[in-house]
């Protein structure tokens, strides 16, 4: 489209321009203005291109850290299990303590684990 605009202006150009001195600057100005304009849309295809990598980029960097926030939630879930474990297993032999079927409302592994509960688990040797 560019190059058939540009060649439609020269025509119109040098024909508007005659035989007299003015249409030589009529023609050097018109042609100055398409090499800026050729620079412009150069510039232009260099920042798509730009913007294509960052935007490229930008999506491999959100897909490591929505790895890397799975890989974590799974971790946690996994030492939750076991503490819990750790813990239900002790629970079970002290008196008076709850079985596991009244944590019925509860989501299997995702109890609550406080931190005393975690340095009880891991001052009891299991880990």
């Amino acid at each position: 489209k560019l190059a058939a605009l540009q060649k439609s202006r020269r025509g119109s150009n040098t024909s508007a321009a005659g035989s007299d001195a003015g249409g030589s600057e009529v023609g050097a100005g018109a042609e100055r203005y398409e090499s800026i304009v050729q620079r412009l849309q150069r510039m232009l295809d260099q920042e798509r291109k730009r913007v294509k990598e960052v935007r490229k980029l930008q999506m491999a960097e959100a897909s490591s850290r929505t790895e890397l926030a799975q890989l974590l939630r799974e971790c946690v879930e996994d030492v939750r299990r076991q503490c819990s474990e750790v813990l239900g297993s002790g629970e079970a032999s002290r008196p008076g303590s709850r079985p596991d079927s009244s944590r019925v409302g509860s989501r299997a592994g995702s109890a609550r684990v406080s931190a005393a509960d975690v340095r009880r688990a891991a001052t009891s040797g299991v880990y």
